[in-house]
């Protein structure tokens, strides 16, 4: 784990460079990603909460060039740990939450993730 003293991650650094939604890599909010509805609890190196896909998409590639696992993460009501992770934490629920089409006769919808 980094020295708490030390400074931002190379990662870290990226990240907030690209993402305007929330960049977490505090002890604290690391700490609230920990756990889901199981028993589970696994710190996860970071959290990043989107504000758009494309802000999704860019954090899921800087994830990947970091060579980072990334959990993607709802509500946190899995009562299994799926949404628990020693890596990249992604946050759909607080704005990727939207039904982007509703077809009624057609019995289908599209959400986003959250």
């Amino acid at each position: 784990m980094p020295n708490a003293k030390a400074g931002p991650s190379r990662l870290e650094q990226k990240l907030r460079a690209e993402i305007s939604g929330d960049v977490f890599f505090d002890r604290f909010n690391r700490g609230r990603y920990a756990t889901d509805a199981s028993f589970y609890q696994v710190i996860p190196a970071g959290v990043v909460v989107p504000r758009t896909m494309d802000e999704a998409l860019r954090a899921l590639a800087i994830a990947r060039d970091d060579g980072r696992i990334v959990t993607p993460r709802g509500g946190g009501t899995s009562q299994c740990g799926q949404t628990v992770n020693e890596g990249i934490v992604v946050d759909f629920s607080k704005h990727l939450n939207r039904i982007v089409s509703l077809d009624v006769a057609g019995r289908t919808c599209v959400v986003e993730p959250g």
